[in-house]
């Protein structure tokens, strides 16, 4: 190991919300206090003091995943061993703790009895199979709102000659960290738009070199310099262009919901009045999940590849190996890839459909993004009274008047992005992901979207507009 070290401290900043998980859920118990339990909750890294905190193995796998010198990357980051060879890195990165949630915004109200650095969401697993909610299926995610600050140690060990050692050595770590420059995506929801951790400040940097005669010495005050070198290399770190970019928004013209499992308004207080309500921020305006878009879209999308199935008769958006019987969508793989039931191997990747590239599979992260999702007008706040119908008769139950909170009139503006991904996805494949999603453009312009709660009652159909594809219209 070498004496000489660069040591460093970074400030970065999640420009969106955050959500690390440790493989484990925790249960919960309602939120009236009761002691049965409701759910469960996704449990997230947290440091010493209960902060949340991102884990070195995350933020290093991040960074090395990003740097294109493959042959570099094993020196800077370190090689498996293989039996004969393998090597530790000579970067090293410490977890990142929290330091500052002064500036965090909660995207939904924050459920009683939080410190703040964190907020719950609800979320429910869906039936693949049906394509709808699974029954008493009910869990949370937790996360970190954006503009959580952390403080990352990193620590660069390698022999740095006294004339031009640390000019060499701070170019070297630069490219290492150019990535966070413009926003690394980590942890769940990367896809989504989530995740995004971005470089802040370099708030120390010192070289420390040994010297025989006289022992360690230090040159501090390099902060300045390794900031230089990050932004120039981060040039060279980013991405190509995505492959495509489609752009529209969205406006409700039926009332709108995301129901909110614990009917609280926009301050976290109980709604006494109504029985269903939508789920809202802390500002009291309506939410919209990108999970709960894209899982639409990828409905949408598995109905257009199926059509073109029993069209065409012939390959197109699902490929000829997929037996008859078999869905164009098979998202567990219980029949594309069974044993496995993942991509392991290039060959898997010509196995699965349009739909399972697009949106992913295990084993295949989906080449389609959300790359924006801006609710542009907030609509205006409706109630609706219903009456619940007896199943047996057909006819209402006398007493059972209910009271919906929802929205209307409200527009987002939605961008999304396919992404390059490296020598597995072949140009054939890129022309037929191509295809379909230019034809879910079309369809989605043509006959709208139905998003949110109770869509076959009415609620939640959209119109689509103002769409483009590269730019142009599809």
């Amino acid at each position: 190991m070498h004496l000489d070290r660069i040591e460093v401290t970074l400030r970065l900043t999640n420009t969106a919300p955050l959500s690390i998980g440790t493989g484990r859920l925790s249960p919960r118990t309602a939120a009236n206090g009761a002691n049965e339990p409701e759910g469960s909750v996704m449990v997230i890294h947290t440091g010493a003091g209960g902060l949340p905190c991102i884990p070195a193995s995350t933020l290093k796998g991040a960074l090395r995943a990003r740097f294109a010198d493959v042959a570099a990357a094993k020196t800077l980051f370190g090689n498996i061993s293989d039996g004969e060879h393998g090597n530790a890195g000579q970067l090293h990165i410490y977890a990142a703790l929290m330091q500052d949630q002064s500036q965090m915004r909660p995207p939904i109200r924050q459920r009683g009895g939080g410190n703040g650095a964190t907020f719950e969401r609800p979320a429910t697993a869906i039936d693949r199979r049906a394509g709808s909610v699974s029954a008493h299926k009910l869990f949370t995610l937790k996360a970190v709102p954006a503009g959580g600050v952390f403080a990352a140690e990193v620590i660069l060990h390698g022999a740095f000659p006294p004339q031009g050692g640390a000019a060499e050595g701070l170019e070297t770590l630069a490219k290492a960290l150019a990535p966070l420059h413009d926003g690394v995506a980590v942890g769940k929801g990367g896809r989504l738009g989530g995740g995004v951790l971005r470089l802040d400040e370099v708030a120390k940097a010192k070289l420390i070199r040994f010297d025989p005669a006289t022992g360690f010495v230090e040159e501090p005050d390099l902060e300045q310099h390794l900031s230089d070198c990050i932004a120039a290399a981060a040039v060279n770190a980013r991405p190509g262009a995505p492959a495509a970019q489609l752009e529209f928004s969205i406006h409700t013209t039926s009332p709108f919901l995301i129901s909110d499992p614990e009917l609280l308004d926009g301050a976290g207080r109980t709604r006494d009045s109504d029985q269903l309500a939508a789920l809202v921020d802390g500002a009291g305006k309506p939410v919209l999940w990108a999970s709960s878009l894209l899982g639409a879209l990828r409905s949408r999308a598995a109905w257009l590849a199926e059509l073109d199935r029993l069209r065409r008769g012939k390959p197109g958006f699902v490929p000829s190996t997929r037996h008859a019987d078999h869905p164009a969508d098979d998202r567990d793989l219980d029949e594309v890839l069974l044993p496995a039931r993942a991509v392991r191997v290039k060959a898997d990747l010509e196995k699965l459909s349009s739909v399972e590239r697009l949106f992913g599979v295990a084993g295949w992260k989906g080449l389609l993004a959300i790359a924006s999702l801006e609710r542009a007008v907030a609509g205006t706040e409706t109630r609706i009274t219903s009456v619940a119908i007896d199943r047996l008769s057909g006819g209402g139950l006398d007493s059972a008047l209910f009271t919906t909170l929802a929205f209307t009139g409200v527009k987002w503006k939605v961008a999304l992005a396919i992404e390059t991904r490296g020598t597995w996805h072949t140009a054939t494949m890129l022309a037929a992901d191509m295809g379909l999603l230019k034809a879910l453009a079309q369809d989605i312009r043509d006959n709208g979207l139905m998003l949110g709660h109770a869509a076959a009652r009415g609620f939640g159909w959209c119109d689509v507009g103002g769409m483009t594809l590269n730019g142009a219209a599809p």
